[in-house]
């Protein structure tokens, strides 16, 4: 009883920007701009080195693969090694092989080989990284604040786009590649640094595990299946993910064969939608919201996001394009952070990494899917048709989901 008195008391008067917070979150930001700064230059410098648009999609994936098959076992690792450790190891690697790969560029040995080397070990140390700095994030922090932290933390990857595209796209020119390479390693490394003097604290809740890695790799999908909810919420995020890519990824030919419109007005229209995102984000770390509420937000929010850009091939106006657009990306912030809350607590502490490898696995694999998709589907029906179908298919299991009770109990934490 005392225990918990001072639990409720801690969880009160905790303050959830501390050092150790901070310092995380920092790091995150400085690496993440680095990252996107770093994805427009490798774009131009290899179409400039090869010519060949292909040779980028071999490059995408050399970096997704190794993330798509390594995240379950990176999870596992996760929940049996120190995360902060494996958190700073992964920044370091990366941080050293893409300055290395900037340092070879400027003085004049880079060759291709090299690119799909460091972008092999971006996707290893991502697939290191992702599972463990999502669940530590519980560790940090109180469970009465662990939405205003995933939103703190999702808001960087959203004004970090916004902001990397822009610096990248100003300055690729003036600085090139190599300098873009340099400030990404570097901004790894810096994160690394930051992450050293993190202190996470141990999880009194958590028991160690014993067992091996092939055991724990055997009864990965038994984790899964004996939680009816976790089973729902892996299926609900792969099927928002793969049509929400299918559906956007459309939009660009879309615009594109608009004459009035084309490649400028799309910049602007993402830009809306990121813009909704970061709003909806900021609003997330402010607005208190009991976990009963939760299901009730993001099947919410699910069927909004679907209805919002099922109307986007209707509307004739770019400019009241626009708003359904941004508010669009306003309620998919909900969808993102109640998803992650939902894992983080829902989940024992124990499997939670585990968990967590298991869906970045499901989220690499289905990126180039729906791209793909997008790209045969294109060919033999209407573009406006299989957007406005894509968003549907998302609106109608976000409806099909209300009359899950075990999917409302996960959410909602009432495990």
């Amino acid at each position: 009883m005392t225990n918990d008195i001072e639990k409720s008391t801690n969880e009160t008067t905790f303050k959830l920007w501390n050092k150790n917070f901070i310092l995380l979150w920092q790091g995150q930001l400085i690496s993440s701009l680095g990252d996107i700064v770093y994805e427009v230059a490798i774009s131009f410098f290899i179409l400039k080195l090869t010519g060949s648009t292909l040779m980028m999609s071999y490059l995408l994936a050399a970096t997704l693969l190794p993330r798509l098959l390594l995240s379950p076992i990176a999870g596992i690792l996760a929940d049996k090694w120190n995360r902060k450790n494996i958190i700073i190891w992964a920044d370091l690697v990366r941080g050293v092989a893409i300055l290395g790969l900037g340092l070879a560029g400027i003085f004049g040995f880079i060759s291709l080989w090299m690119l799909f080397a460091t972008g092999f070990i971006i996707g290893v140390g991502g697939a290191f990284f992702n599972p463990a700095i999502n669940s530590t994030i519980p560790d940090l922090t109180p469970k009465s604040r662990i939405m205003e932290a995933n939103s703190a933390f999702s808001l960087i990857y959203g004004a970090s786009s916004l902001l990397g595209y822009f610096l990248g796209g100003f300055f690729y020119p003036i600085l090139g590649a190599f300098v873009f390479f340099i400030i990404n390693g570097s901004s790894y490394i810096i994160s690394a640094i930051l992450e050293i003097f993190i202190s996470i604290p141990a999880n009194q809740d958590q028991v160690p595990s014993k067992s091996n890695i092939l055991t724990d790799l055997k009864n990965l999908p038994k984790i899964i299946t004996e939680i009816k909810g976790l089973r729902y919420l892996l299926v609900s995020n792969a099927f928002i993910s793969f049509f929400s890519i299918l559906g956007v990824t459309l939009i660009l030919p879309y615009f594109e064969r608009k004459a009035e419109w084309g490649p400028s007005f799309y910049g602007i229209l993402m830009t809306c939608f990121t813009l909704g995102t970061i709003l909806g984000l900021l609003a997330l770390t402010k607005i208190k919201i009991h976990s009963k509420y939760h299901t009730s937000i993001y099947l919410g929010a699910t069927i909004s996001f679907s209805l919002l850009l099922f109307l986007t091939p209707f509307i004739s106006n770019f400019w009241i394009l626009l708003l359904p657009v941004t508010l669009a990306g306003f309620t998919n912030s909900a969808i993102i952070v109640i998803e992650k809350v939902a894992l983080q607590l829902s989940v024992l502490p124990e499997n939670r990494s585990k968990v967590f490898g298991v869906w970045s696995t499901i989220s690499s694999s289905l990126i180039p899917l729906g791209m793909i998709s997008a790209g045969v589907l294109a060919n033999f029906y209407d573009i406006k048709i299989l957007i406005s179908a894509s968003f549907a298919v998302i609106g109608i299991f976000g409806f099909v989901l209300i009359f899950s009770r075990s999917f409302k109990s996960f959410l909602n934490l009432e495990n």
